[in-house]
């Protein structure tokens, strides 16, 4: 009997060293993939400015009017992505109607460089679903952004996809139906919208720059299973779209029926909230609060 402990302990150290095996066989295949698709893409070759960065822009019906004739579905999908320590902004939106559909995913990194690397992988990691690379824009009969990517009939005057680099930015744009007719004027459009956006080293010089004025708890110490309101206030101009992310060390943040963020928390110690508030136009500031969780009295 006295054995299990060492047949159990065994067991969980092969499975991790498989585990991380399986990971390291991944990453590997990853990097190979990547060099790769850098080399069919001449991805040494893709030009644009470094240092320099720009806000994203908002696809929206006014600014693209073909979508007029189609139905929004859903709401507007955004996440933060984290690769190797980069953080890129991703905001999706998609419209359709019968056969007729249209996606918009734009990626707003830190950099041209960051940009660059985003869009390798993310051909590299759809490699198996799309053997074709895509053929360079400009084959194509397209001239947007620093680079663009896409993939056309043989008369190339549809387009079902079609990716630029633009600064810091990256468009994915996807159609379906009529609206592959129209999808080089879309992009167009967009790329114009991007190429008159205020250029500089950093995103807080923006006039659209959100920025978190106050974040605070109410309290500082709270008992576990308790909840505390904390106070967010942000600068928003042009009042644009914002979306909330939380990292929080233990615990969890929700609205309460007033509209005021809460903490709560079952774990003990020192807890950290970091709130992220993004905008429509992939800007975002951030802040944290450090709340010490007690345990309760009768305990």
């Amino acid at each position: 009997m006295k054995r299990y402990p060492l047949i159990l302990s065994a067991a969980l150290l092969l499975t991790f060293l498989l585990v991380l095996t399986v990971v390291g066989q991944h990453e590997q295949i990853t990097r190979e993939r990547i060099e790769y698709v850098k080399q069919k893409t001449g991805f040494t070759d893709w030009k644009g400015t470094t240092g320099i960065v720009i806000a994203g822009a908002s696809v929206t019906e006014d600014m693209l009017p073909e979508l007029r004739s189609l139905k929004k579905i859903g709401e507007d999908n955004y996440s933060i992505e984290k690769v190797d320590k980069t953080a890129y902004v991703k905001i999706s939106k998609r419209w359709r109607s019968g056969e007729n559909g249209f996606e918009a995913i734009m990626v707003v990194a830190p950099s041209l460089e960051a940009a660059r690397e985003f869009l390798i992988r993310r051909y590299a990691e759809t490699q198996e679903m799309t053997p074709a690379i895509k053929n360079r824009g400009q084959k194509l009969g397209l001239s947007l952004g620093d680079v663009c990517f896409g993939s056309a009939d043989s008369l190339r005057k549809r387009y079902s996809e079609i990716d630029f680099i633009r600064n810091n930015v990256v468009f994915l744009l996807r159609a379906d139906g009529i609206i592959q007719n129209k999808l080089k004027s879309m992009a167009e459009k967009l790329d114009r919208n991007l190429a008159l956006k205020k250029r500089g080293k950093e995103y807080r010089r923006f006039p659209d720059f959100p920025t978190i004025k106050l974040f605070v708890a109410e309290k500082t110490e709270m008992v576990s299973g308790e909840s505390i309101p904390l106070v967010l206030e942000i600068d928003n101009p042009g009042d644009r779209e914002l979306r909330y992310f939380w990292d929080i060390s233990s615990g969890g943040v929700s609205k309460n029926m007033h509209d005021r963020f809460i903490f709560y928390c079952d774990g003990e110690g020192e807890q950290t909230i970091t709130v992220i508030a993004v905008n429509d136009l992939g800007l975002y500031d951030t802040a944290s609060v450090t709340i010490m969780v007690s345990k309760p009295k009768h305990e």
